[in-house]
């Protein structure tokens, strides 16, 4: 689908309707842009992001993209069950996400929620929203990969991102994300080789 769809942020534990309105409507309105998934070290990035927001005055926004449901012309029924189910699942995900990000920032964040390849709807999100000033991304624990999200950013060299990329490993304990901040970490370049992002935190 591709179209921005904003989550009912009612639906979440603690987060005010309309967040999305409220943000677009104040001037100007800096996000801190974190793409969620079902995996451990989101949790790191949200964290880093939440504080980095708490500390500077912004709002965290939450990214989920879906993953599409092939049009089945003989199998509608099942393509469209498959579809609620994901929907579902998303919903339950972002909730929980956007939960934790208003206790850790202590503001509702903005959510949306959209469906796509992933590196291509993200992409497009951001050129959409000039008020993202960090993509805040966590890497996986594995050494031979930081995950398919970065590594699909790091292997286009050519690609000029639109705001700066943080990228938050982990392996770090939010006592370590606290340190980092607290001695304000160096900025490292974003496009550094995709072995070295789970070892240094990014920003």
């Amino acid at each position: 689908m591709g179209d921005d769809a904003s989550i009912d942020s009612e639906r979440a534990s603690g987060v005010e309707a309309g967040a999305e309105a409220e943000a677009k409507s104040a001037a100007p309105m800096q996000l801190f842009l974190v793409v969620i998934d079902e995996t451990d070290e989101v949790n790191q990035a949200l964290y880093y992001a939440c504080q980095r927001a708490r500390m500077s005055s912004a709002r965290v926004a939450l990214l989920y993209v879906q993953e599409p449901v092939d049009d089945l012309q003989h199998w509608i029924a099942v393509a469209d069950a498959l579809r609620h189910e994901r929907e579902a699942k998303a919903r339950v995900l972002i909730e929980s996400m956007a939960a934790k990000a208003h206790e850790w920032s202590g503001f509702p964040p903005v959510l949306f929620h959209q469906e796509g390849d992933r590196f291509t709807e993200l992409m497009n999100f951001i050129d959409a929203n000039p008020n993202i000033c960090v993509l805040i991304l966590g890497s996986g624990t594995k050494e031979d990969s930081p995950g398919p999200l970065i590594s699909s950013i790091v292997s286009r060299r050519h690609l000029a991102l639109p705001c700066p990329l943080t990228i938050v490993p982990g392996h770090l304990t939010f006592a370590e994300v606290d340190q980092h901040l607290e001695q304000s970490m160096p900025v490292v370049d974003s496009a550094a080789e995709p072995s070295a992002l789970s070892d240094t935190l990014h920003s």
